[in-house]
């Protein structure tokens, strides 16, 4: 699930802090699409690599009836990857396997006979997954999953016997209930081993005055946080037209100085320092303005 790592390691943004925010991102409604289109990517990487490798391993099932071995993935297809703002709750990741083929041997035992065969299994399914944050005991921001579900459109499995279509029966059961459980399992083990607080440009070894807030509203994502050294700062500037933009980040220079040393605050190193935190802005073209006591770092379309 680095696909969830890498969305939720991109987002920092605003709003509900004690007096003025020193530090603040703001990811506009193109922004999220730039997410979607930045998730989509890896996500054909990751079709193109199983093409190229042809089958995925799979571990076994078993239960006391019945064992399947030798499981392997010899089809996949995965549909884009949709992104959608959960106001005052997170964000809602939804990807659907259009296409899915396992092949197996299967084994059941029927008293003191045990019969052997080959099976094929074709289905479709949506991973829902709602992520959001939470304050940690030192008091960061840190990913939580509020809901996982795996909902299956088709599901056939063939054991090339009608003999046994009670065993397949069950098996579907027991099969359903096991990609669940592996798939939220790794989304929740992929989300705690994420912290917020290490994607923030510059905030190495500040102290924070208030915790930071991270907030979900329908059209945008806002994260801001205050920093002690920031006390009777002057207000954060407001930018013209900054919701056409795609990404916008305003940070006191007393911010950045807990990172950079003066001579070390130039444009192209404050730049480079906030692509290196924000993966989303890697590729991007940043403008810079120096603003009063703040830098104003925004990205296009």
């Amino acid at each position: 699930m680095l696909v969830f790592l890498f969305l939720f390691s991109s987002l920092q943004p605003t709003d509900g802090i004690s007096e003025v925010p020193t530090f603040e991102i703001i990811i506009y409604p193109s922004g999220i699409k730039k997410l979607e289109d930045s998730l989509y990517d890896r996500i054909a990487k990751l079709e193109k690599n199983f093409t190229e490798v042809g089958s995925v391993a799979l571990p076994d099932v078993s239960s006391s009836n019945y064992k399947l071995r030798n499981m392997q993935l010899t089809e996949l297809g995965l549909d884009r990857p949709e992104v959608q703002v959960i106001p005052d709750t997170g964000l809602r990741i939804r990807q659907s396997v259009s296409k899915c083929t396992v092949k197996a041997d299967w084994e059941i035992k029927v008293l003191f006979f045990s019969h052997k065969g080959e099976l094929v299994i074709s289905t479709s399914f949506t991973v829902d997954v709602i992520g959001g944050v939470e304050y940690t005991e030192k008091g960061g921001l840190a990913i939580s999953d509020k809901s996982c579900s795996v909902t299956f459109h088709t599901f056939d499995i063939n054991l090339h016997n009608l003999l046994f279509s009670t065993a397949a029966k069950l098996m579907k059961e027991k099969i359903t209930t096991t990609v669940e459980e592996m798939v939220c399992e790794d989304v929740g083990k992929s989300f705690r081993d994420v912290s917020i607080m290490d994607h923030i440009p510059f905030a190495k070894g500040g102290k924070f005055e208030s915790r930071p807030s991270i907030i979900f509203k329908a059209d945008r994502i806002e994260f801001s946080v205050r920093l002690t050294t920031d006390s009777n700062i002057n207000p954060m500037p407001v930018l013209d037209n900054a919701e056409k933009r795609m990404i916008c980040m305003t940070v006191s220079k007393k911010f950045i100085g807990n990172t950079l040393s003066e001579t070390e605050m130039t444009e192209d190193t404050i730049i480079k320092t906030v692509k290196k935190s924000l993966p989303i802005l890697k590729d991007g073209d940043i403008d810079l303005k120096e603003i009063g006591d703040f830098f104003v770092l925004c990205a296009d379309y």
